[in-house]
């Protein structure tokens, strides 16, 4: 049987995304996104570092600001180090196949990048029937 793990999550951006190339080549963009969940005493915020490679790594860096509401769609994992102090530390990462604007208003970092964004859907007339 395969193994397959895959995560979404919708939260916001806490930090600038950071582009870089490495040496072979490959364009990487790191940043985190803060997701809250419950609410009042019970309210929770976990962060995610987030990954993305390539041509979405560009796309992000160029579209992404902190602050701004988004979705990421990937692979989660754990990454673990021990600290200064011999102190044994998690982070939760994904690796992400996929983002998303994941707010109504999308505030560009870019403002050319607006200029490309697709127009939206026309309202369908069959929404109108009431079955």
């Amino acid at each position: 049987m395969p193994n397959f793990a895959n995560i979404a999550i919708a939260g916001h951006m806490g930090s600038d995304p950071d582009l870089k190339t490495i040496g072979s080549g490959t364009t990487i963009c790191e940043f985190s996104v803060a997701v809250n969940t419950g609410f009042g005493d019970r309210k929770v915020t976990t962060w995610y570092r987030v990954t993305l490679f390539g041509k979405r790594a560009e796309s992000a860096a160029n579209n992404l600001a902190k602050g701004q509401a988004v979705i990421i769609n990937g692979t989660p994992y754990i990454d673990e180090w021990n600290d200064k102090d011999g102190n044994t530390r998690q982070t939760l990462k994904i690796t992400a196949d996929n983002w998303t604007f994941g707010g109504a208003a999308n505030p560009v970092a870019n403002p050319a990048a607006a200029n490309n964004a697709p127009a939206p859907a026309a309202a369908d007339p069959d929404d109108d029937i009431p079955f």
